[in-house]
């Protein structure tokens, strides 16, 4: 059998360097996690990862951990320009390692007739998979960054199976991160996956960006308010996002510079701003820039007037639950149960958009809660809900109602609570009641109101809408 021809390492090596030249400051250091094991008398690599670094500081220092005298592993920070040069020796196949030279190929031991396997490059783009941070969002796709592979024969074979099970063992008789194999190279060396014997050997090199989207929200149905990591090593003038949105009357583009955060420093992520007008927009797409390049997308799907409503449809294709709301809304004054009531203002805020929690359940009981709490999931704003049948007074309902809510605020800091009370039987409302509930500045709600919700549940309108619709209620009445 003949030795293959010599791989494109250079060549693959190279292109990677020139796809990363354009950000190369971003990364002031390079940190290196390796393992190696001897065979032949020469020490071979088994798990690497080259990682490019925006820790100018790097990793402190970890030492070698050798065990017997066939196994090492390590970690080593280099400076951006020496490591860069590091890196190029794997065109000749090796690398430098403290004081070892870790060779890039192994001999296969399954047959004494195969040849050294040399590595093959591959260029990879990182395509980071995102969380749904909301109702209706879609998936997101992300450049993570850059990276190269190498790819050897089997571990198993370069080990050899007494040996990995020796090794194995080594390593759990280790404290933490040195939990076995799998974890040794999740924890220790930093790969993704945990390896296990059938892993090819592997040799990786990235260049991550870590900036994406964090998070988001609607403020006052006027203006959207939205947030990004980076790096300490990116300032906000790199970043931009440019929005596409799409609405009734056709198409907006928005473009919108980056405001740094005041807990920025230079040993974590920093948290940028940005904001741009917002009008009762059906869809968007986000990109955020990176000098020019698109690194993450965010895109979103909105409740809008005109458009059918899933939750006001699911709910009402559900045996006679639709009846049963709609019953409770026209004859309020025939259910005597509270609870039915408490229900039923849980499903019209469910249909209105808000993503509602019934907190006053029997399992609950004995704590001093409210009835629901209702969140807006495109706004930082919610409803802490009181509901009783005719008297909103009775018991000290409105007084225990703003101290639940004032307690949940405190919890939940970044939310705004707005405490509501709903009489679901009143058709109007007392002087009395009125002042005490504009005293406490809670908002007061009677059966036209719940009449209200209904209608603005079948509109489709944002949340956001009907909670401010709802605010206006008190000083109105």
């Amino acid at each position: 059998m003949s030795t293959p021809q010599p791989s494109n390492r250079h060549e693959q090596l190279e292109s990677f360097l020139t796809r990363i030249e354009h950000f190369i400051d971003i990364w002031p250091t390079i940190e290196i996690r390796y393992s190696a094991v001897k065979q032949a008398g020469e020490w071979r690599n088994f798990f690497t990862r080259a990682t490019f670094s925006w820790n100018r500081s790097g990793a402190a220092p970890h030492g070698i951990l050798a065990l017997e005298d066939w196994f090492r592993a390590g970690r080593l920070t280099l400076q951006r320009d020496p490591g860069i040069a590091w890196l190029r020796n794997l065109a000749q196949g090796s690398v430098p390692v403290e004081d070892i030279s870790l060779r890039m190929d192994h001999v296969q031991t399954s047959s004494a007739n195969k040849p050294t396997l040399a590595y093959g490059w591959t260029e990879l783009w990182l395509d980071r998979a995102g969380e749904l941070r909301g109702l209706n969002q879609f998936e997101r796709r992300s450049l993570g960054g850059y990276a190269l592979l190498g790819n050897g024969g089997s571990a198993w074979e370069l080990v050899s199976a007494p040996n990995w099970l020796r090794l194995d063992d080594l390593l759990f008789g280790l404290e933490h991160p040195f939990g076995g194999i799998a974890e040794f190279a999740g924890a220790y060396l930093g790969f993704s996956d945990p390896k296990t014997p059938g892993h090819p050997t592997a040799f990786e090199i990235t260049a991550p960006f870590d900036s994406a989207f964090l998070g988001w929200s609607i403020r006052d149905g006027t203006t959207f308010v939205g947030s990004v990591t980076h790096p300490p090593s990116v300032p906000p003038s790199d970043l931009s996002v440019a929005a596409v949105l799409m609405g009734a009357g056709g198409t907006d583009r928005s473009h919108a510079q980056l405001a740094v955060g005041p807990d920025a420093n230079d040993d974590s992520l920093v948290t940028s701003s940005f904001s741009f007008p917002w009008k009762e927009y059906r869809s968007m797409t986000l990109h955020l820039l990176l000098r020019g390049h698109s690194v993450d997308t965010l895109p979103a799907i909105f409740p809008a007037p005109g458009s059918p409503n899933p939750r006001f449809q699911a709910l009402f294709g559900l045996g006679r639950l639709g009846d049963s709301i709609a019953e409770a809304l026209d004859q309020p004054g025939s259910i005597k149960d509270t609870r039915r009531f408490e229900l039923v203002v849980c499903w019209l805020l469910h249909m209105c958009g808000f993503q509602t929690i019934p907190t006053d359940q029997p399992s609950l009981t004995g704590s001093d809660v409210a009835d629901l709490v209702a969140f807006d999931p495109y706004s930082n704003s919610g409803l802490v809900v009181e509901v009783t049948t005719r008297d909103p007074l009775s018991n000290e309902k409105l007084t225990k109602l703003r101290r639940r809510a004032d307690t949940l605020a405190q919890y939940v800091a970044s939310v705004n609570f707005y405490p509501v009370a709903v009489a679901a039987a009143r058709d109007s409302f007392l002087e009395t009641e009125i002042e005490t509930a504009n005293s406490l500045s809670i908002t007061l709600l009677g059966h036209p109101d719940l009449q209200k919700l209904f209608e603005l549940a079948q509109a489709n309108e944002l949340p956001g809408i009907a909670l401010r619709r709802l605010l206006t209620l008190r000083t109105s009445m």
